[in-house]
């Protein structure tokens, strides 16, 4: 007997891969959001973290797949916010809620 698409999904909402999966995206999501903000290119992010405008954009695509949390943390100072880990709500917070955890500085 197969499974319902939504049945696999509940699933997979508790397994530590779609919580990582789910907190990437939020952090992708708020570093493009806070660079339009300041005006910046891909090209003038890239020079800020030491990287080229090619890894920005593996980035902040969600194609890279080994975002370490020293790139995060350079990118969070590049783009002039902190963020910080913290135990996940009951409710799994997903990149439409809007409320990431991650607070300009």
């Amino acid at each position: 007997m197969s499974k319902r698409i939504g049945q696999i999904f509940e699933e997979a909402r508790g397994t530590p891969e779609y919580r990582a999966e789910v907190a990437a995206m939020n952090f992708i999501v708020v570093c493009e959001r806070r660079r339009e903000e300041l005006g910046l290119s891909y090209s003038e992010l890239a020079k800020r973290i030491g990287v080229t405008k090619g890894r920005i954009s593996q980035l902040m695509s969600g194609s890279a797949s080994n975002m370490t949390l020293l790139t995060m943390h350079k990118l969070a100072d590049a783009l002039e916010f902190e963020f910080e880990f913290r135990e996940p709500e009951k409710e799994i917070q997903t990149v439409e809620s809007e409320k990431p955890a991650l607070a300009h500085k």
